[in-house]
């Protein structure tokens, strides 16, 4: 698993590049990202857009800031490497856009367990999550004692206290394991954007 926390200027961002294999979730967190790819689809994800690519036996595909001068673009990503069975299938997709009210609290935009509105992976085992908590709001992270072995929490923004685990602000990662801890309590110190990941087992060697 990868994930990158990308800025860009108008104009800016990624030429046509190849993927194969890899399921790839995209958040759009400010700004607007212009998606092109040798399929022929081509899409402007907007503030608040979530893309679900499956590049299955291989996709060329471009990513650049189609705002206008001053416009940035901040998106996070994230990579998966699919299990094996059957090995890739055709390049395929999902976008929708996580409106204002859907993200207070811990939301699920993607995952294997098919959560409301969500880009389903298709990756086994794997819930991506995001989150706005509003200053000194709390929230209970985890799913009990049957909940995943690793969970992975990355602060995009603003400032979180987790308890034992300590004080967590922007740009900061922390990952802990499922065995002996059903759940995190978390609280914002300030506002705060997340962005979290449940895995039943974490990847080894990626």
């Amino acid at each position: 698993m990868a994930l990158n926390d990308e800025r860009f200027e108008p104009g800016a961002g990624y030429g046509p590049h190849e993927h194969r294999d890899l399921d790839i979730v995209t958040w759009v967190l400010e700004g607007t990202l212009a998606h092109e790819d040798s399929s022929g689809r081509r899409e402007v994800l907007s503030n608040g857009t979530v893309q679900r690519l499956t590049a299955g036996t291989g996709i060329c595909h471009s990513e650049v800031n189609a705002g206008g001068p001053g416009e940035s673009l901040r998106m996070i990503q994230l990579w998966f490497r699919p299990a094996p069975a059957g090995g890739p299938g055709e390049p395929s997709y999902e976008t929708w856009t996580l409106e204002d009210d859907d993200w207070f609290g811990l939301t699920a935009i993607a995952g294997s367990i098919t959560p409301r509105r969500s880009a389903t992976l298709t990756v086994p085992g794997v819930t991506v999550r995001v989150g706005h908590l509003a200053r000194d709001a709390r929230a209970r992270y985890g799913s009990g004692a049957h909940g995943p072995t690793t969970w992975q929490l990355y602060v995009a923004d603003g400032c979180l206290d987790l308890g034992e685990l300590g004080r967590v602000e922007t740009g900061d990662t922390v990952r802990w394991n499922g065995p002996g801890r059903a759940h995190v309590d978390v609280r914002s110190i300030d506002d705060a954007v997340v962005i979290a990941v449940e895995l039943d087992e974490f990847p080894k060697g990626r």
